[in-house]
């Protein structure tokens, strides 16, 4: 079964990208609708978060005909939506709201429309954003005909209380509406991590078109992907940020000097539109185009604000702040009033006041440490093969070349079907384009030393027990690797996926080409199981078991999936082996005490397997874990309980907050509890200890079905 499942993750891929976020939806009224507007009306409520959450969908009725696109305009507020009159009240004008944007979105084939992809709206715990969506060329339909109450609609992360409509939104004209609910659903997905900053009050300020500049380090792969900082605009109003990016520090000076007094070495990302908080001098959460960093580089980011003065914490001369959890270290920070010239004025320490928001990271397989002890030119080729027990999509890289520090270069990746390595002059997989797929040519920024940044790669789909053949050409700038004579390749293994590397070629692809091995890979490699994954909680832990620990969660299907592995924090040593019993048990594993309930008794129980893991070579997170096919169908709840038998785990929460529920279309997953004598009645039980990582799935159904396999 591994082979048809890696080999439908491999056409899946083909087919559509897969999303590195699990998505959860809250269900608004059912329906039917009772009752419409008018083409150019709007529907406004409220979205309350209990957890941090990240808005990213909707579904909603209209009259639409099926199949049918029309669209939606989606603007916000800091603060509710709802009230007033019409010509009163939030929505009675445009002072206060944001446009984000317009979507296209698809009449399903009874009312309501398939899911619309939104643009996104993060909302802090405990924060409230008034949200109207404008239908455009279209007319909604929702339930509500008098004045009743509005409607609240909740769980464990989010609530929505729907809500008002306004026949000419943002103006003291046409009509409204309330009590007027959403037909439809909220789709949205568990915020990423933070790293806070220095948590205010500001005592410092800057300028309109000064930067704030910073440093992040990682001890572990992370990808950043917002903050939060401080500025003088007024509640709810909107302003703009340009992020910009180098390879190592952002920080030194004086003025006419360092990093961020030239553009040299520095990548713009984008600009973004950002809105301030309701109370107090803190923006609500920007979304900025991502930021990947591997584990022990540093990235200096700038700050730009473009229309709005920030404000920081800091009068003086450094030290430096420095904020640190077990992912990822920030050092900030500078303000320049003119970034990236030598004028202006330049002043540090200057700190911000905010948070950094990233995830975790694809797994790691580290290869040669390097130092490099050779090279090739540009043009030139680096061949090595992958192979994986359990099938493996690497997606990812870190490389060393010869481009400096900050300067961009491209890769060719080319793969094929069996080994890339045996080549010699005039024959050999390498020798020709025979047999050989161009996956795509790939964009690669160098790194502060001879090891460049992480790179995004195409797909590239490891199937169970065959060799996948990779080979890399260099444009614009030659590789590094290590290796000088014709010592064996040299592989590198993990519990999913390995390595085995390489050959070098002066003209990869032809047969007069000069060929050198054995050529080492001297870099890292990203990659996840095949299909599609489930995210728990980001992480860092907070606290943990010891050796002979369960950790129990439930997994309830909402599709046919089978359900393939998992990874999970620990303590465990970087790169050490450990092992896990997997037990399953038919219904809710959660619930009860030490000597009551599913954990406190073998009865009912099933050891799945005992399965071999590896701890990542950084952070807390272990490689994937592969495990033997769990199948589940849509509707069915199973309890998993895993047992740590040589290894202690680690875990978020350490109160008795409630159990937490992430989810997506396919897969919901509840977790969890801690026992430390787990299947007796003796121990403690910990409620609530939340899984850090995730569970990794597969949906054979999608193409194989009644009994193909």
């Amino acid at each position: 079964m591994r082979f048809w499942t890696a080999l439908l993750g491999m056409l899946l891929c083909l087919l559509a990208s897969q999303g590195l976020h699990a998505q959860a939806t809250l269900v608004a009224n059912p329906g039917p609708s009772n009752n419409g507007g008018n083409v150019g009306s709007a529907l406004l409520f409220d979205l309350e978060a209990q957890t941090s959450v990240v808005v990213t969908g909707l579904t909603t009725a209209s009259t639409a005909a099926p199949g049918t696109t029309f669209t939606v305009r989606i603007s916000t507020r800091n603060g509710t939506a709802l009230g007033g009159s019409a010509t009163s009240g939030p929505g009675s004008s445009a002072v206060g709201w944001r446009v984000l944007g317009t979507a296209v979105a698809t009449q399903g084939s009874g009312e309501n429309s398939l899911p619309i992809s939104i643009p996104e709206i993060p909302i802090a715990a405990g924060q409230v954003v008034g949200v109207a969506v404008e239908f455009v060329d279209t007319t909604p339909s929702y339930f509500g005909s008098g004045a009743a109450p509005i409607e609240t609609y909740s769980n464990a992360n989010l609530r929505l209380r729907t809500g008002d409509a306004r026949g000419a939104p943002f103006t003291a004209a046409g009509s409204y509406f309330s009590s007027r609910a959403l037909v439809g659903s909220i789709v949205y997905r568990s915020a990423d991590a933070a790293l806070p900053a220095n948590p205010g009050p500001s005592n410092n300020g800057g300028f309109i078109g000064g930067a704030l500049l910073f440093d992040l380090e990682a001890s572990t792969g992370v990808v950043v992907t917002g903050l939060t900082a401080a500025t003088d605009a007024l509640p709810g109003a909107t302003f703009n940020i340009r992020i910009s990016t180098r390879a190592g520090t952002a920080l030194g000076g004086p003025v006419a000097s360092g990093p961020g007094s030239s553009p040299a070495g520095w990548t713009v990302l984008g600009t973004v539109t950002a809105m301030q908080g309701s109370s107090g001098e803190v923006s609500l959460p920007i979304t900025i185009p991502e930021i990947k960093i591997a584990a022990g580089q540093v990235v200096g980011v700038a700050v730009e604000f473009l229309d709005i003065a920030p404000n920081y914490f800091g009068l003086a001369s450094p030290p430096l702040e420095t904020y640190v959890n077990p992912n990822l270290t920030l050092r900030t920070g500078d303000a320049r009033s003119n970034p990236f010239t030598t004028g202006g004025n330049f002043f540090s320490s200057r700190a911000l006041v905010g948070t950094v928001m990233y995830r975790l990271d694809d797994a790691v397989l580290p290869a040669n440490p390097g130092p490099s002890d050779n090279n090739g030119g540009i043009g030139s080729g680096m061949f090595f093969n992958l192979q994986s027990a359990t099938g493996a999509v690497v997606n990812g890289m870190t490389i060393a070349s010869q481009a400096p520090p900050g300067e961009n270069f491209q890769i060719q990746v080319y793969t094929r079907a069996g080994t890339a390595l045996g080549n010699v002059v005039g024959s050999g997989p390498a020798t020709s384009t025979a047999g050989w797929t161009l996956m795509g040519t790939v964009s690669a920024r160098q790194g502060p030393g001879e090891v460049s940044l992480p790179i995004a790669l195409p797909d590239l789909v490891v199937i169970p027990g065959q060799t996948l053949g990779v080979g890399l050409r260099f444009l614009g700038a030659g590789p590094r690797y290590f290796g000088i004579g014709t010592a064996p390749q040299e592989s590198y293994t993990s519990s999913g996926l390995s390595l085995i590397t390489g050959q070098a070629m002066t003209t990869p692809f032809t047969t007069s080409s000069s060929v050198f091995g054995s050529r080492a890979l001297v870099g890292s490699l990203s990659w996840r199981l095949p299909g599609e994954r489930l995210p728990a909680a980001p992480g860092p832990s907070d606290n943990g078991g010891s050796a002979g620990f369960g950790m129990f969660l439930d997994l309830q299907a909402q599709s046919d999936l089978v359900v393939t592995g998992l990874n999970t924090a620990t303590l465990a040593a970087a790169n050490t082996d450990f092992q896990v019993r997997v037990y399953t048990r038919s219904g809710s594993t959660l619930g009860g005490t030490a000597s009551t309930g599913p954990t406190s008794s073998g009865a009912g129980w099933t050891l799945h397997a005992t399965v071999d893991a590896r701890q990542g070579a950084t952070g807390q997170v272990s490689l994937p874990i592969a495990i033997p096919d769990l199948p589940m169908i849509a509707g069915e709840t199973i309890g998993i309980g895993l047992v740590f038998v040589n290894t202690s785990p680690a875990y978020l929460g350490s109160g008795l907050t409630p159990l937490t529920t992430y989810g997506n279309g396919n897969l919901q997953l509840t977790t969890g509890e801690a026992k430390q004598a787990p299947f007796t009645p003796g121990g403690s039980l910990f409620v609530s200890r939340r899984l850090i990582g995730n569970v990794f799935y597969e949906r054979p159904d999608a193409i194989f079905r009644n009994g193909f396999e």
